[in-house]
């Protein structure tokens, strides 16, 4: 069975948890398989309860180095972060989903 990752990441005053739960909600729309959400956050405050939520202070890459060449979503990358053998679709949180994102993770 195909395993999906969805991931979102947030941190942070630009963006909320509702952005989060509203990319949730678009994906469970506009995607016939089933997946996992996860938020790479500074925060769990506010998520849905079926958002897994990973602590965005568990890498190694520190908030002051953020926006200077470094960027949180290098993490991404971290081995173990997402089950063996999953797709892993990021999503920023400033998009909008229209239509069927089942293209992107067949």
């Amino acid at each position: 069975m195909l395993k999906v990752s969805v991931v979102a990441m947030k941190w942070g005053e630009l963006y909320t948890a509702e952005h989060v739960n509203v990319l949730f909600h678009h994906m469970k729309k506009h995607t016939s398989c089933d997946f996992d959400m996860y938020a790479i956050c500074d925060n769990d405050s506010g998520l849905h309860q079926d958002i897994k939520f990973i602590d965005l202070d568990e890498f190694p890459i520190s908030p002051e180095k953020y926006g200077r060449g470094i960027f949180p979503k290098l993490n991404l990358y971290k081995d173990g972060l997402f089950p063996d053998g999953s797709i892993v679709l990021f999503c920023d949180l400033d998009i909008l989903i229209f239509g069927s994102m089942d293209k992107f993770i067949q």
